[in-house]
């Protein structure tokens, strides 16, 4: 089932231009996951029911992978968290952009971290 998560972090960020890309990308709208808050302590109740209602198999698309995690640390542990759950992952945009299907999940092809906002693709 393809599910989504779109995440606003400051005011200025545009929270209907992230749910018309995962609309747009397929997503039913009562697939879609929100949190808009501001901040690393922001409690994000969002990701928690997405996190909660995902199942293997089942796909997280999201605008870019900054929309995941605060920080790379934070965004790396999330995907291979998905990624030992057999959930997969599609960015739908963003400097990094990935379609992740069965049978790899997320965190099979993100590399090391590179330097402190790089993520790179294995072939």
């Amino acid at each position: 089932m393809d599910l989504a998560y779109c995440r606003l972090s400051t005011t200025a960020q545009d929270l209907a231009r992230q749910i018309h890309a995962v609309r747009a990308a397929g997503v039913a709208e009562e697939h879609v996951y929100v949190d808009m808050g501001t901040g690393v302590a922001a409690q994000r109740q969002g990701l928690t029911a997405l996190l909660a209602f995902a199942r293997p198999g089942d796909r997280i698309n999201v605008v870019g992978l900054d929309r995941l995690g605060s920080d790379l640390r934070e965004t790396l542990a999330l995907v291979h968290s998905l990624a030992a759950r057999g959930i997969f992952l599609r960015t739908l945009g963003g400097r990094f952009s990935a379609d992740i299907r069965a049978p790899r999940p997320a965190g099979r092809t993100f590399g090391k971290a590179r330097g402190a906002g790089h993520l790179r693709s294995r072939a």
